[in-house]
């Protein structure tokens, strides 16, 4: 006997009864993941050659887990117009065995509660600033060196964690992913 949910069916996220009494209920919970990263890292990288520099700062986090929440998931949530969430989810007409997201239904408690297939792996590495530069040599007008420069912040990101900037705090909806910027400079010394 089910006392979680009796309404399952073929698409539905599954949940192991723990303690083998037959029923899932509370007593079966546990504790999942861990959103503490283990490890922490960071590399800078640059060097100059003639005029030209460059330099580049990598940063991430190695074992962590990050919890996908309720209103990133759920279809009638507010971020319900992910296209994955309606592509890659099981549908019952047109069978997906390996769909990431359980069936589409108008419950959020048969498949989006707190349950380890929305616990991922929040690793990651990520170019978090590029620069590149040129400095020309100009002896002229009072100006000894004009250098110029483009850089870019938050270039791309590596990790497995799906829907979500894994560098925010997950599902919470006063934070904003962090977006790329791109910039152009120029340097005058005199």
């Amino acid at each position: 006997m089910l006392t979680y949910n009796g309404n399952w069916n073929i698409g539905d996220v599954i949940i192991k009864d723990r303690n083998d009494d037959g029923k899932i209920d509370s007593e079966d919970k546990t504790v999942i993941g861990n959103s503490i990263p283990r490890f922490t890292f960071g590399i800078n990288l640059g060097f100059n050659y003639k005029n030209f520099d460059f330099s580049c700062f990598f940063q991430g986090v190695g074992k962590a887990d990050g919890y996908v929440k309720d209103e990133l998931i759920i279809p009638m949530g507010i971020y319900s117009a992910l296209k994955e969430h309606y592509t890659d989810s099981f549908n019952p007409e047109n069978p997906n065995p390996n769909a990431y997201f359980p069936r589409i239904t108008n419950s959020w408690m048969y498949n989006y509660g707190n349950m380890q297939h929305w616990v991922q792996n929040a690793s990651y590495i990520r170019l978090k600033n590029l620069q590149i530069g040129y400095t020309f040599d100009i002896a002229k007008m009072g100006i000894d060196k004009v250098r110029l420069m483009v850089s870019g912040e938050n270039l791309f990101t590596l990790t497995k964690f799906r829907i979500w900037d894994p560098e925010t705090k997950v599902g919470d909806r006063s934070t904003y992913p962090h977006v790329a910027v791109y910039s152009f400079g120029v340097n005058l010394l005199f």
